[in-house]
Formats: C-alpha cells, structure tokens, sequence
C-alpha cells in the first residue's frame, strides 16, 4: 500500500509533460496505482477497484458519470451473468456428467487420447463457464486423479505434459469465445468504445476460434511430443468408474442443460435476433435464479460469486475511460508514434502491439489492466499513423489470453504451480516457445483468415 501511495504521488506531483493535461496526468497517477493494488493485493479487489473509481471522481479526473461507467458496461454484466450460470453447473454436478461423457466416449486410449480428452472438455467447458480459473479448477481435480490412478509419479513425462496442458488450454481455447475469459468482454468494450463498432458473439468466434482452435491443437501436440513416455498401457474403463460415479440424470440437471442450450442458441445468432450477448446471458442468470424453474437461491449461492473479479473489470473500464476522455492515452500514443514509424510496415506494427501487450502483461501480471492499456492505446497510435484500426485492435484483445510463461501470469498457471509438481523454469521454457508460436500463428490468421472478413492490414 506505502509504495502504491507513493508512486500515486511521484506521478501526481511532478511537473506536468508537455501536451499532457493535469486531469490526465492525474488519471495516469490513479492507474499505477491502482496497478500495484491490483498485483500486490493489500486489500480486497473490491475495496482496490472502488478506491480507484473513487479517486477517479473525487479528484475531478472524470465526472462522477465516468468514474463509474464501468458498472454500466455491458461486459461488466456479461461476466456477473456468467458467474452465476457457472455456479449453476458447478450445483448440480453437470459439470462431472460432461466429464465423464467426454472420457468415456472418446475412447481415451494412450497418453495422447488422454491429452486430447482434455482440450475437448475444455472446449466444451468454454461455452458454458466464462472463468478460466473455474475452468481450470473444475478440470485440475480429473487431472491429478488421473496421473493418481495410473500411478505415475508426478515429475514423470507425462504428469508434466498433462498439468501444463490443464495449466494452458483454459485461456488458450478462452481466446475463441465472447465469453472465453473475462480479458474478452473488457477488450470488446472497449473496442466498442473507441470505435463506435459493437462487437457480437458470432463475429468474436468468426474471427477468434481458428486462432484458438490452431494454438490449442499445437499445444496438446507439442506438449505430448516433448514430454515422450511416462504412459504405456492403455487407460481402460476402470478409471472411469473410479473418478466419477455413473449417475441418472436429476431434473436440475435438465433444467440447467435445457437453459444453457437456449443461452448458446442466442449468444451464436446474437447477429440474426440482436439481443446483445449480455442481454441474453442475465435472463438465463434470472431463469436459474427463478423459483420453480432455477437451481439457485440468491441469498446462499451469491456468497459464492467472485464479486472481486467484478469490481476490477468495472474499475478497469472507468480507468480506460478516463484515459481517453482526459486524452492521456494520446499523449501516451505521442511518444510511441517515432519508434512505431520505423518498424515500416503495418504488419510489423500489429505484430509489436502483439508482442507488446503479452510481455506488458507480464511484468503487470493483470491481464485486464493490460487489456484495458492496450486498446485505448493500439487504437490512440495506429489512427495517428492512418491505419484501419479494426485488425490491431482484434490482434490485441486476443492477445490478452496468451499468458503462459510465468505461474503468477494468471490464476490457472497459478492453481496448477500450486500442485508442487512443475517447476518454474518447465511452465517458463515451453511457455516460452508457445507465446512464439502464437506470434506465428495470429501472423497466419491475420494474413489469411481475417480478410475473408474485410480486415486487412
């Protein structure tokens, strides 16, 4: 908290740069602030984010309005809404009968059969649970009970390869959906507020999925390469029958599967009715809430909702707003503009704010601060130079769920660097040399894909 305060008043009192406004330097002050809460955590994030949004206003930065746009915003919803339809499988156990359905009917025979079990119920999992940490929690149990049940000790090959695949295909495969990672409803939003364009759920799939689909694949098939052996025999039935209990379905069940396959229907024809994602996902939220029809009770189950994850992405939004509205970010954009000229190519240029912004993340360890940097930002820097902003903007919001070579970058790392069974320099080195491959891969996608849809570079 001391360091926070005095960074906050370094920043606030220097003298002001040219061509930055007082309210902007302000604003820039605020945010590094709030960055060091938002990575140190003295404090609660809710109490840290509503700190933010208070000094925001107090401090005449923005208007009060502003200060607290982010409760507001549509993604902020989206990602309250999700929440509670994630707890509403988690209750009902839909989440174990998936699991089970994927392991049994996929056969799973061999190390890479098991590998691949993985990536599908994280696909499947993307639809429904817009949380990589509760993705990644539901999954990390199955994993370690099945390294448990095959006996094979923990620094073995392929206990290595399963729990860096569990660690990365959340946000790998996260990068395909609207409602993947909490990173993507910020980073649409804000790419709706800086361009005016709204972003829907079939156009984020349209242009994301290959993107995620191409660099989770070469993850499972990387990792299984690299981490040859460890896993002979086949893995038979038995396992199954010990990690998860055959049971018939309950009503709550079906009720809960009937409400999520409505949900899915509407979020992927959002073009065709225009019911806004958001929209369609709190009357889902409300229907599993309702008496009679819902599984949840709001006084028991709203204890369990990350309320922290809420408040920051609020937080993150107003303190994006207030950059662009105190024109801070363009100041930002001004000193970066002569490097940025030289790289000479619009290419290159998508390819560094890639780049930049997955290697910002890192020493920021926020992936939402990143993001809600990075847009305002990219948007700020290639209009200046002329550019359509449209593929940079997409090129960075996707680059926030590539965090793979630190555990403290994201909770999934962390939940499974906690295990004790991988060490820093395994998740670092192949961490490694799969955010390169994704700087490849987004390179092909953006070359090749992307204009199929009007985004040229």
């Amino acid at each position: 908290m001391i360091a926070a305060v005095a960074i906050f008043a370094i920043i606030a009192l220097m003298p002001t740069p040219s061509g930055l406004t007082y309210q902007g330097q302000l604003a820039i002050a605020i945010i590094a602030f709030g960055l060091i809460l938002w990575i140190a955590k003295p404090v609660n994030l809710v109490v840290s984010s509503l700190i933010v949004m208070g000094l925001l206003a107090a401090l005449k930065v923005v208007d009060t309005h502003t200060a607290l746009s982010g409760f507001s915003a549509s993604s902020t919803w989206l990602i309250a809404g999700g929440l509670i339809l994630g707890m509403a499988i988690s209750k009902v156990e839909l989440d174990k009968k998936i699991i089970r359905y994927v392991l049994v009917h996929t056969g799973v025979k061999g190390p890479f059969g098991a590998m691949m079990a993985v990536f599908l119920m994280n696909l499947i999992f993307a639809f429904f649970i817009p949380s990589t940490t509760a993705r990644t929690a539901i999954l990390l149990p199955i994993s370690v009970m099945l390294i448990r049940v095959l006996g094979i000790p923990s620094e073995s090959k392929f206990a290595q390869a399963i729990l860096l695949e569990t660690a990365f295909l959340p946000s790998s495969i996260g990068s395909g959906l609207l409602t993947g990672s909490a990173m993507n409803p910020l980073g649409a939003g804000l790419i709706t507020e800086v361009t005016g364009h709204t972003v829907t759920y079939f156009e984020w799939m349209s242009l994301g999925m290959p993107f995620a689909l191409i660099i989770s694949i070469f993850i499972v098939i990387y990792l299984r390469l690299t981490f040859k052996g460890g896993l002979d025999q086949e893995i038979g039935k038995d396992f199954f029958n010990i990690m998860l209990e055959k049971k018939p379905w309950t009503p709550e069940q079906k009720r809960v599967t009937v409400i999520f396959i409505f949900t899915i229907i509407l979020w992927a024809t959002d073009f065709i009715h225009g019911i806004s994602v958001t929209i369609v996902c709190l009357i889902s939220a409300a229907l599993l809430l309702f008496p009679g029809i819902g599984v949840l009770k709001w006084e028991t189950d709203s204890k369990q909702m990350n309320w922290g994850i809420i408040f920051l992405l609020a937080a993150t939004m107003s303190a994006a707003t207030a950059l662009i509205k105190t024109h801070a970010i363009d100041w930002i954009a001004m000193q970066i503009i002569p490097f940025v000229k030289q790289i000479n190519s619009p290419l290159g240029i998508l390819l560094f704010f890639y780049t930049f912004s997955i290697i910002l993340n890192k020493f920021i360890n926020n992936n939402m601060a990143t993001t809600a940097l990075m847009i305002p930002l990219t948007y700020s820097t290639v209009m200046d130079l002329g550019l359509n902003p449209m593929p940079f903007l997409w090129a960075v919001a996707i680059s926030a769920n590539i965090s793979f070579i630190t555990p403290i970058e994201t909770l999934p790392n962390l939940l499974v660097y906690e295990r004790g069974c991988l060490k820093f320099r395994t998740m670092a080195i192949h961490g490694t040399i799969i955010t390169i491959v994704s700087i490849l891969v987004i390179m092909a996608v953006v070359l090749l894909y992307w204009p199929i849809f009007g985004l040229y570079v």
